[in-house]
C-alpha cells in the first residue's frame, strides 16, 4: 500500500492549485535516492526563487508498532522517536542524511520518510521547526508529532 502526499503549488495568475508528488515512502520500487534530504532540497533550490505559494508537508506518525519487528510487532520504537523528536526540536534535521532505509525499516519509521523530503527542502530555505506537540503511546499504533516551519 502506497500513501502519496501531494503539496500544492498556487500559480498567481489564476490562483488554480497544482498537485506536486513527492514521496510515496512505501512503495518498494520508488528510488532509495528520492527518499532522502537531497530531494527535499532540490525541491527548496527550485521554489527558492519561485514566484509561486507554496504548502509542502509530511503527514504520517513516526514508527509504528505493525511494522516493529524488534518489539514483536506490538508497539512503536518509542526510543528512536524520541531522538527523532530531539532533532526536529533542536533543529538537527541534517542528522537524517546518514540515515539509512534499513534504520527506518527496523524502527517502523516509513512514514518519516515525507519528513525527511520536508526537512531536507525546509533546510534549504534556511526554516527551523517549532514542535507543536508529541503524543506518545504504547496502546496507540504510532506516535504522533505536529510541527511547522513558519516562514
Amino acid at each position: 500500500m502506497a500513501s502519496t502526499h501531494w503539496p500544492l503549488l498556487i500559480p498567481p495568475d489564476d490562483g488554480h492549485p497544482w498537485p506536486f508528488q513527492m514521496v510515496m515512502e512505501r512503495t518498494p520500487d520508488f528510488p532509495e535516492e528520492l527518499k532522502n534530504p537531497s530531494s527535499g532540497q532540490t525541491v527548496g533550490r527550485i521554489l527558492k526563487d519561485s514566484p509561486y505559494r507554496v504548502v509542502i508537508y509530511g503527514s504520517g506518525g513516526w514508527s509504528h508498532g505493525f511494522l516493529t519487528e524488534k518489539n514483536d510487532f506490538l508497539w512503536p520504537d518509542r526510543e528512536t522517536d524520541m531522538v527523532r523528536l530531539r532533532q526536529v526540536d533542536e533543529g538537527r534535521e541534517e542528522e537524517w542524511e546518514t540515515m539509512t532505509l534499513a534504520e527506518v525499516e527496523d524502527s517502523g519509521q516509513q512514514e518519516l520518510l515525507n519528513w525527511v523530503c520536508v526537512a531536507g527542502a525546509m533546510n534549504e530555505l534556511n526554516q527551523k521547526a517549532e514542535v507543536l506537540d508529541y503524543l506518545e503511546t504504547y496502546i496507540f499504533n504510532s506516535g504522533k508529532c505536529l510541527a511547522v516551519y513558519r516562514p
